[in-house]
């Protein structure tokens, strides 16, 4: 099977909708002739990585559930959908694509202040003028030169 960019992407991403941080999933979701089972022994191999998993969820909940590899690195104990899952940093992801389709529909834009986006909360003033593009890029922006050892 040849791993497109949008299969190892959705493959990768689909850890978060494994479970938040160490949370659960139901081992009797799991379907082994799931499409992505190929796709994610695929990117096992040829990655290193010891373990993946896929989910898709709509409004109902899990409608599919995969996962392939093993639990350490080194050793064969299968993973399992119940066992716990690391979902890194893909909140940051996550939220920078729901805010721009918050910008598509013109309910928020690009370059806004946190200070204009909450202004109802009290905040350092070195916070006031970092904006929403620099957050989302891993760039704080501090203004405030007390705040930065240099």
């Amino acid at each position: 099977m040849t791993v497109t960019r949008r299969t190892a992407l959705a493959a990768a991403a689909a850890v978060a909708f494994v479970g938040a941080g160490r949370a659960r999933a139901a081992d009797t979701v799991a379907d082994p002739a799931a499409p992505m089972a190929a796709a994610l022994a695929a990117i096992l191999e040829q990655s290193g990585t010891p373990a993946l998993g896929y989910a898709l969820v709509d409004a109902s909940g899990v409608t599919a559930l995969e996962v392939a590899g093993v639990r350490r690195l080194g050793q064969a104990d299968p993973v399992s959908p119940g066992d716990p899952w690391h979902i890194g940093a893909e909140t940051m992801a996550m939220t920078a694509a729901l805010y721009a389709r918050m910008v598509e529909q013109g309910r928020a834009v690009w370059g806004a202040k946190l200070a204009a986006l909450f202004p109802d909360t009290v905040m350092q003033p070195g916070w006031g003028d970092v904006t929403i593009d620099e957050l989302l890029a891993h760039r704080a922006g501090v203004r405030d030169v007390a705040l930065i050892d240099v």
